[in-house]
C-alpha cells in the first residue's frame, strides 16, 4: 500500500508540472498587445484608404486641368501628378504593410487562443487527477490512523500481559517462599 501511495505522490509532482504548463500572464498580456495592434493598423488602414481617396481625385483634377492648360503650367502640373502618383504608391506599400501586420496579428491571437483553450483542459485534467489522488491519499492516512489504533491496543494489551505477568511471578516467589519456610520447619521439626 505505501508503495501505491508513493506512485501517487510521485503523479502529483507530475501533475503539478503539467498544470504550470498553462498559459501565463504574459501570454494573455501578448494577446491583449496584439488586439489593440490589430485595432492600431485597422485604423491606419482606413485613415490611408481616406488619404488615397483624395488623392485619386486629385490626379483626377490635375489631368482635367492639363487637358485644359498648356505648356509650363502642364509641366508644373506633371510634377504635381508625378509627386501625388509617388504619394499614392507609399500610401499603397502602407496599406499592404498593415493589412498583412494585421493579418499576423489575428493569427498570433488565433494561435495563442488555441493554446490558453489547450491549456485549460490539460488544467481541468489535472486538476480531476489530483482530487482522485488526494482522495486516495485521504484514504491511505486513514487506513493508516485505523492501523496505528490497533498497534497501540497491541501495545497495551502486551503491556497488560507483562504487568499480569510480573504479579503472577511475585506471586509465585512469594509461594516459593513460603513453602521453603515450611520445609525448613518440617525439616527442622523431623
Amino acid at each position: 500500500m505505501s508503495d501505491q501511495l508513493v506512485v501517487q505522490v510521485v503523479d502529483v509532482g507530475w501533475l503539478t508540472n503539467r498544470a504550470q504548463s498553462r498559459p501565463d500572464a504574459a501570454d494573455e498580456k501578448r494577446i491583449k498587445t496584439l488586439n489593440s495592434e490589430i485595432d492600431a493598423l485597422e485604423a491606419e488602414v482606413t485613415k490611408l484608404r481616406t488619404k488615397s481617396s483624395g488623392i485619386s481625385d486629385q490626379i483626377k483634377e490635375l489631368q482635367n486641368k492639363i487637358l485644359e492648360v498648356g505648356g509650363v503650367k502642364l509641366r508644373a502640373i506633371q510634377s504635381k501628378v508625378t509627386t501625388t502618383k509617388g504619394l499614392l504608391d507609399l500610401a499603397n506599400e502602407s496599406i499592404t504593410k498593415a493589412e498583412v501586420g494585421q493579418a499576423k496579428s489575428q493569427r498570433d491571437v488565433e494561435k495563442l487562443s488555441r493554446n490558453v483553450e489547450a491549456n485549460k483542459v490539460k488544467l481541468e485534467e489535472c486538476e480531476r487527477e489530483l482530487e482522485a489522488v488526494e482522495t486516495d491519499l485521504a484514504a491511505a492516512q486513514a487506513d493508516r490512523a485505523a492501523i496505528q489504533a490497533k498497534v497501540q491496543e497491541a501495545k497495551d494489551a502486551h503491556e497488560d500481559v507483562k504487568e499480569s505477568m510480573e504479579e503472577s511471578k511475585r506471586e509465585l516467589e512469594e509461594h516459593n517462599e513460603e513453602i521453603n519456610v515450611f520445609r525448613k520447619l518440617e525439616v527442622g521439626c523431623g
